[in-house]
């Protein structure tokens, strides 16, 4: 395991990328961000003492407060990011990896409701309509 060399300051990386400047294209990036780090921290290539010094840091916890005002889930995720390497300060190593696997898995589904919402938004951050086609009726289908 490893730790990263670099802090990534999410006011920076947002800032650096024009086409990224809605909200809708923030929070995507925000989410992509997360589990690439929810990856390689259960495929133990990063430590969480690392994490937080790459990613779950306090600027950033602040900042995604700011940018992503009301939603839960970007606060939830940075909330438990910057708490990992406590779990090991305070807990036995067999029963705070078990727990680490755990806030992990609840990280990576709190992406995933994330990225699901952000593809039910328009580009500016707008709630658009899905259009799902509605299936055929059987006995159409099979004169058609």
């Amino acid at each position: 395991m490893t730790h990263p060399k670099k802090t990534i300051l999410l006011k920076d990386v947002f800032s650096q990328n024009p086409p990224m400047f809605h909200l809708g294209g923030k929070l995507a990036q925000f989410v992509v961000l997360n589990l690439q780090l929810i990856q390689s921290l259960e495929e133990e290539k990063m430590t969480a003492d690392g994490a937080v010094l790459f990613f779950y840091n306090a600027d950033n916890c602040l900042y995604v407060k700011r940018i992503f005002k009301g939603n839960a889930d970007a606060q939830d995720l940075m909330a438990r990011g910057i708490q990992l390497p406590d779990l090991f300060t305070v807990l036995p190593v067999a029963k705070a990896r078990k727990e680490f696997r755990k806030e992990l898995k609840i990280m990576r589904a709190a992406s995933r409701r994330l990225l699901l919402n952000h593809s039910l938004l328009g580009s500016h951050g707008q709630r658009t309509e899905r259009k799902v086609p509605t299936p055929m009726p059987r006995r159409l289908a099979a004169t058609a």
